[in-house]
C-alpha cells in the first residue's frame, strides 16, 4: 500500500534554470510533483526504484534526483536533509541497496535534462 511519508512546498528548477513553485510529495514508493493549489494535477511521478542517486550542493538548498533512463529532477528545498534521509530510507527498503548520495558544487555539470535525452 502506498503511503505519504513527506510533503512540502518547494521550488522545482526547470531545464532553463527557472524556478517554479511545486508541492513535492514523497511516498514509500514514489516521488510526485504537483502544481500548487491542490493535488489535482501531478506534473511528474518517479518511482523511487528508478533513482540512481541524489546530488546536493554545499552552499545552497539545491537537490538533484538522478533518474535512470530519464531526465533528472532538480529542486530547491529548505528541508533538503529530511528529503534525502526519507528518500534514501524508502529506496533501501524497496531495492535492498543504499541510494548513492554525493555533494557537487555545480549541479549543471552532472544534470541530465530533457534536451540531453533528445540529443541521444
Amino acid at each position: 500500500m502506498e503511503t505519504v511519508v513527506f510533503l512540502d512546498s518547494t521550488l522545482k528548477i526547470n531545464k532553463r534554470g527557472r524556478e517554479q513553485e511545486r508541492n513535492l510529495v514523497i511516498t514509500n514508493l514514489s516521488l510526485y510533483n504537483f502544481v500548487p493549489g491542490g493535488f489535482k494535477k501531478c506534473q511528474r511521478s518517479i518511482p523511487l526504484s528508478a533513482l540512481r542517486g541524489v546530488a546536493m550542493t554545499r552552499d545552497s538548498d539545491e537537490l538533484l534526483f538522478q533518474v535512470s533512463k530519464d531526465y533528472d529532477y532538480r529542486f530547491r528545498i529548505v528541508r533538503r536533509a529530511e528529503v534525502c534521509e526519507t528518500v534514501a530510507k524508502h529506496y533501501e527498503k524497496l531495492t535492498g541497496k543504499k541510494l548513492p548520495t554525493m555533494f557537487q558544487d555545480d549541479l549543471d555539470k552532472i544534470q541530465v535534462t530533457k534536451n540531453d535525452l533528445k540529443k541521444e
